[in-house]
């Protein structure tokens, strides 16, 4: 079993950050901070909060659960109590509807873990791992937990092929998709499809092709992915920057995985997706539309009804939150009844930790209008994962800069910058991030 320790190295790096924070403030000392209980097996539903040791890509990342009393109240602190992950930085993890069983992928290694949530000082037990390499093969991938029952893993995987003298031939783009049972958790590796995608000549010497897809979405017996496009220059054998594209959607039958289709957007450019955006940025609303968000530069949201683009429905977040300047956006989660809220920055200053740019919208889908949410300056949430809806609110870990926060609750039903109440406080030291709940 795990223990809920940090290394070595990690307990030394952290005591110099914890010892810069109280000597600016001598008030947020740890010995005083009370110790969160974990929850005990009798807990209803569970919250996995999500911490990482540093904003580098591949700083450590900790999960600790807690009840959803222990998300409205008191403090949280991950210094002495983070459960820290045996892991690198390609990992995703997801957790059932209740929170008690998580999953994490591991791309560096293909490998899912399956735990569960204990009530002893561990916090988590591992109870399975298996490898999705006889689906995937030597490539990484990405998943996504569909429901308590199903994951789907897949990726698209591109080879530029030249002959024995070097000179460009072709470019193949390939996409493998298989599903895993997360009851019996087993690899189900004869239902895994592979197909070969379209690829396009743009212009003399210039191939355009799918290199990425987001994080699926389920609705009317079809499963959707955003994607992104590349346009690759055979003359000097490298992608070209700033490339535009009409925003793209990849659909299959679900659960089967058959009949591959590819939809487009013709009034509307982008890529549909970001495949570093670890949940997604596509929901189905209540009335089975489909939305995409445009993560890069233009701040819009698109929508699919029936199988196919609307391309009436035109809702620019930018313009609805009064900005001129193009914005990114790293999260979007759907709430119900039309909102949803979204994490965005300006796209000069989005990838800038030392900015902390990052601002918190409610959207309204039916109305199309958004909302600057209240809360703190100084965010930085461009690898921010994932936010939990429990009993028709979100929950929001949210922390400044180098700097305490708090677990932010949202109320959909309140159209105002102060729709939200604070729940705990979260402590945190020396360039920490929480990077949600789930």
């Amino acid at each position: 079993m795990y223990r809920n320790i940090f290394q070595t190295t990690k307990i030394a790096s952290l005591a110099m950050a914890m010892t810069a924070l109280i000597s600016c403030n001598k008030e947020d000392n740890n010995s005083n901070t009370p110790a969160p209980t974990p929850p005990s097996g009798q807990v209803e539903e569970n919250f996995n909060v999500i911490y990482r040791v540093g904003h580098e890509r591949n700083s450590d990342w900790a999960i600790l659960p807690l009840s959803q009393e222990k998300m409205t109240s008191g403090k949280i602190n991950f210094q002495s109590n983070g459960f820290v992950l045996p892991q690198t930085r390609t990992q995703q993890m997801y957790a059932t509807d209740n929170g008690k069983k998580v999953f994490v992928y591991d791309a560096g290694t293909k490998k899912i873990t399956k735990y569960e949530v204990t009530g002893g000082t561990d916090f988590y037990k591992k109870v399975a791992e298996i490898s999705v390499e006889p689906i995937l093969g030597n490539a990484g991938g990405t998943w996504k937990v569909m429901d308590n029952r199903t994951a789907l893993i897949f990726g698209v995987f591109t080879d530029h092929i030249k002959n024995e003298q070097g000179a460009y031939q072709r470019t193949e783009a390939t996409l493998i998709v298989g599903s895993i049972d997360l009851e019996s958790f087993t690899a189900n590796v004869r239902e895994t499809k592979r197909y070969t995608l379209e690829t396009q000549a743009e212009e003399t010497g210039k191939i355009s092709y799918i290199n990425g897809l987001g994080h699926p979405i389920v609705a009317n017996g079809k499963v959707y992915f955003g994607t992104t496009r590349a346009k690759y220059n055979t003359t000097i054998g490298k992608n070209e920057k700033n490339y535009t594209y009409n925003a793209t959607t990849l659909v299959l039958d679900y659960p089967s995985l058959n009949n591959l289709t590819l939809i487009k957007n013709t009034t509307v450019n982008g890529a549909t997706a970001s495949p570093s955006s670890y949940y997604g940025l596509s929901y189905v609303n209540d009335g089975n539309s489909v939305y995409h968000v445009i993560p890069t530069n233009t701040g819009k949201i698109v929508k699919i009804t029936s199988g196919a683009y609307d391309t009436s429905y035109d809702f620019d977040v930018k313009t609805a939150l009064g900005l001129t300047e193009d914005i990114n956006i790293s999260g979007f989660f759907y709430v119900g009844n039309g909102i949803g809220y979204i994490n965005y920055a300006p796209s000069a200053t989005a990838r800038k930790y030392e900015d902390g740019a990052w601002s918190v919208a409610r959207v309204d889908l039916n109305n199309k209008t958004a909302i600057k949410m209240n809360v703190p300056e100084k965010l930085w949430l461009n690898f921010y994962q994932t936010a939990k809806v429990y009993n028709g609110k979100l929950y929001m870990p949210l922390c400044p800069i180098n700097a305490n926060g708090n677990v932010y609750i949202f109320d959909p039903t309140k159209a105002e910058p102060n729709g939200f109440v604070k729940g705990a406080e979260l402590e945190v030291a020396g360039g920490a991030l929480y990077l949600g709940a789930f």
